[in-house]
């Protein structure tokens, strides 16, 4: 085989390509990129928010920050979002703050830096001094807009990379000092300071407060409450109840007369207190304990990791073991005209996330000055005990990490919007039987309860909201099917319009990686699942149903592999498909991961057949699944093909021969091509520079094979895209780092925000293959590039025209890398859907690209 890897055997041209044939003609094609308008299908629910920020001085306009693809802007109350990223280098983003003055002046925190925006979001600016540096908490002066101060956080080396290392406060990883910038001239530069020397691991911080009243700025974090009396340049420690080593939250009252704080004993308990906040600004305070709870005697108390309590109404909760994080005051607190007169409302979350982070609130009488108790109650938590409408966001747990009052600015009082992990609901405390029953309303989705496809059940359509890792996603014509990381699936039977989770096989099921449509008659869907959230998840084998009425009379059977505590009897190893050892069916389990379903693909010329691939277990094959499903059949058999680790969804079958897979494997690509029974070895087809992330297949509009490999290139930096006429004879480079820059990127990119040695190097992959053109998204785990489109001339791959297709305004594709890339057909139309990490279902009709040709 011959490999063409050098740059200087393709051209590439973006502004206009002319092409001479064979007889001397020449054809001429328009500088005009092709127009693709895409679209968010699924409805959000994976991924994870870190927090909210509402914009006090506009009105409806609030912000919603995520791990995976930036944040959100909403100015019309939560009706409809807009994803704010293009200008974005990093999207996993944990603070927000506004100017006092300025509300369209943002301060954004992300783990790899701090930016500033003048217009609402719309486009960044990196901070230099902050860059590497995981910043998580920002606040500005209320007296003084100029006055800026950031603190940093313990960075997740673990799941992002080790970028923030490259700063001499975090070469030891999540070993950190206590650090903070500090700005005064209004953004303009930013001067690092220490509030505590130390270096620790993992010490977080929690809150940062100015006291306007007393001139002193407050920093509650895991190594305790810290105070600065000039705007964070010094810090001193302030005293905190005796024996209590870390303070997890802190506010102070309007009327800058109260302080409330919570304290941490050790590394499993907390509370919360009261103090004046006049002598704690004097350095000697006197903490009182206000834990009480709600309509009960003093006696009865937060409970601690393990205790259980029973409330005033008679319902028991147990604390799983958490502790207290995080206060918020309502700015109508001790004001008569909102019926607030000596009293102080408080809200108060919960540290841990993933499970019964339960949001409390607590009403304290200062008539008589410091108040003597509290009157904790759980107004927000799980299991939809007091009818919270979570399920579509997640009915495993409740995880409220951000929440406020209403802005006073905005008319709406006794209201609350929060963050549960996955969605935003409001709370109206004036509803009729709050907090226990009614008093939500959802933010992020709409409920279709007609016309759905899908009658009798609810289903949910997005609002520009997804925030959901998806995996795969497959269509049977009115039935959409999405795989999501931290959601089980998705169903639709309307054509994507709407969405519902709660048919999924088995309660159990909260994690697939793969899904696959066999075009059998009738159609059989077959989905990988897991147990667990996001990358913890312990695999669970595969179910399958048979598309009988493409509605939700359609039922889920267990098909192949499995655990019997989850899967029923039997369930181990079934059908010939490998399950977790026991000994590993632990979540996070980093052993586990070899047996997790990467990928499937569909013979396309033997309906029933389906191919397998685990990330570390190898490719198993199962002939007739329609069989499978009523008990006859052989079974899935392991494919002689040795030690395989594939990359995610990396499967391909030959589009028009049977017996045929593509797959890769390290640095190199194999064609499967089996005989009669199925027992041949694979065939290498192609060695590349580096690990291979994607192949595909498909045909040309001439009719012929085209192969197509995303690998990883130290040499530039980035990943290349090769392509094959020839079934892998030869391979020729159509996409590098040099093209890809040429074509068009984000400003940031090959800036000190988005270096060149950057571990999160331009991924080129969830390839899409339709005619003569390549689809070609280009990102990595926490941002993306854009979305290209390669036009090919298959006699001439040494030519290519590349055209950005990303889009523009509410049209614009997601930001975050794309898992998978597929061709569907909807209602006779090409489509491209890309599941992405954090974006969701994100698609576009590809009849643009027709309408190109014939220009």
């Amino acid at each position: 085989m011959k490999f063409f890897q050098s740059a200087s055997f393709f051209t590439v041209i973006i502004s206009m390509l002319i092409a001479c044939s064979s007889d001397g003609s020449r054809s001429t094609y328009s500088s005009v990129a092709p127009i693709l308008k895409w679209e968010y299908w699924a409805p959000g629910g994976g991924g994870e928010i870190q927090s909210i920020y509402l914009e006090p001085n506009v009105k409806n306009r609030f912000y919603v920050l995520s791990d995976m693809e930036g944040l959100y802007r909403t100015d019309d109350g939560g009706n409809s979002y807009r994803l704010l990223a293009a200008e974005l280098p990093q999207l996993n983003v944990f603070g927000m703050v506004s100017d006092p003055v300025n509300p369209d002046r943002l301060y954004l925190g992300t783990h790899r830096m701090a930016l500033i925006s003048d217009d609402a979001g719309e486009t960044w600016k990196a901070i230099d001094e902050t860059l590497s540096y995981p910043i998580q908490l920002i606040a500005v002066n209320p007296r003084n807009p100029k006055h800026i101060v950031m603190a940093l956080s313990a960075p997740d080396i673990t799941d992002l990379n080790e970028q923030p290392m490259h700063v001499p406060e975090y070469v030891h990883g999540d070993k950190h000092p206590g650090l903070v910038f500090v700005s005064e001239d209004g953004g303009l530069s930013f001067e690092k300071h220490y509030y505590d020397p130390a270096t620790l691991p993992e010490k977080n911080v929690w809150q940062l407060v100015f006291d306007p009243n007393h001139q002193l700025l407050y920093l509650a974090s895991e190594r305790g409450l810290f105070v600065s009396d000039n705007g964070g340049i010094n810090w001193t420690s302030a005293n905190m109840p005796e024996g209590y080593m870390a303070a997890l939250g802190f506010e102070i009252s309007p009327d800058g007369k109260t302080a409330f704080a919570i304290f941490s004993r050790s590394v499993t308990q907390s509370t919360v207190f009261v103090s004046d906040a006049k002598a704690l600004a004097q350095g000697h305070a006197q903490w009182h304990q206000v834990d009480e709870l709600f309509g009960l005697d003093d006696r009865t108390r937060l409970s601690q990791p393990g205790e259980t309590r029973v409330e005033w109404d008679g319902e028991s909760y147990t604390n799983p073991g958490q502790r207290y994080a995080r206060l918020k005051i309502d700015p109508r607190s001790g004001q008569a005209a909102y019926g607030l007169a000596n009293k102080v409302r408080v809200l108060m979350g919960k540290t841990m996330k993933h499970h019964n982070s339960s949001l409390f609130y607590s009403e304290f009488d200062v008539s008589n000055g410091l108040p003597e108790r509290g009157n904790w109650q759980r107004i927000y938590y799980e299991q939809n005990k007091k009818g919270w409408q979570t399920s579509q966001g997640s009915d495993n747990y409740i995880q409220v990490d951000s929440f406020d009052f209403v802005p006073v600015p905005w008319g709406q009082h006794n209201k609350i919007i929060l963050e549960n992990g996955h969605g935003i609901s409001l709370l109206d405390m004036d509803a009729p039987g709050f907090p226990k029953t009614g008093g939500e309303t959802v933010l992020y989705q709409t409920a279709v309860t007609q016309a759905n496809g899908a009658p009798g059940h609810t289903t949910w359509t997005n609002r520009g909201f997804v925030n959901t890792y998806n995996g795969d996603f497959a269509t049977s014509e009115n039935y959409f099917v999405a795989a999501l990381s931290d959601q089980g699936l998705h169903e639709s039977w309307d054509f994507g319009k709407s969405w519902i989770r709660d048919l999924r096989p088995i309660p159990e099921i909260t994690a697939s990686k793969s899904v696959e449509i066999l075009k059998t008659e009738p159609p059989v869907v077959v989905l990988g699942t897991g147990y667990g959230y996001g990358a913890s998840d312990i695999p669970m084998g595969l179910y399958a149903k048979v598309l009988v009425h493409h509605s939700p009379e359609d039922q889920w059977q267990h098909l192949a592999g499995g655990i019997s505590r989850w899967n029923g009897e039997g369930a181990e190893n079934r059908n010939g498909l490998p399950s977790v050892p026991e000994a590993l069916q632990v979540h996070g389990h980093p052993d586990a991961w070899d047996y997790r379903i990467w990928a499937m693909a569909a013979d396309s010329q033997v309906p029933g057949r389906l191919f397998v691939g685990f990330k570390g277990q190898g490719i198993y094959v199962a002939d007739d699944v329609p069989a499978l499903l009523t008990g006859n059949g052989n079974g899935f058999r392991r494919l002689p093909l040795g030690e395989i680790e594939l990359p995610k969804t990396s499967l391909v079958t030959h589009p028009a021969k049977a017996n045929t897979l593509y797959y890769p494997n390290g640095n190199e690509v194999y064609v499967y091509r089996g005989s009669q029974n199925l027992n041949h070895p694979g065939e290498r087809i192609g060695e590349f520079p580096g690990l291979v992330e994607d192949v595909t297949a498909w045909l040309n509009e001439q009719g012929s094979l085209m192969l197509a490999v995303s690998a990883r290139n130290e040499a530039d930096a980035s990943h290349n895209v090769f392509v094959s006429v020839d079934e892998g004879v030869h391979w020729h480079k159509v996409f590098d780092r040099a093209s890809l820059k040429a074509a068009g990127v984000p400003s940031f990119f090959d800036t000190p925000a988005y270096p060149r040695e950057d571990p999160l190097m331009p991924f080129m992959g969830g390839f899409v293959g339709y005619k003569n053109w390549l689809i070609v998204p280009v990102g990595s785990i926490r941002n993306n590039l854009g979305v290209f489109a390669l036009r090919l001339n298959p006699a001439k791959l040494d030519q290519v025209s590349i055209f950005p297709i990303t889009g523009k305004d509410n049209y614009r594709h997601g930001y975050t890398r794309v898992n998978e890339g597929e061709l569907r057909w909807v209602k006779g139309e090409p489509w491209v859907v890309h599941s992405t990490r954090g974006a969701g279902v994100v698609a576009a009709s590809l009849a643009p690209l027709d309408q190109w040709e014939r220009q």
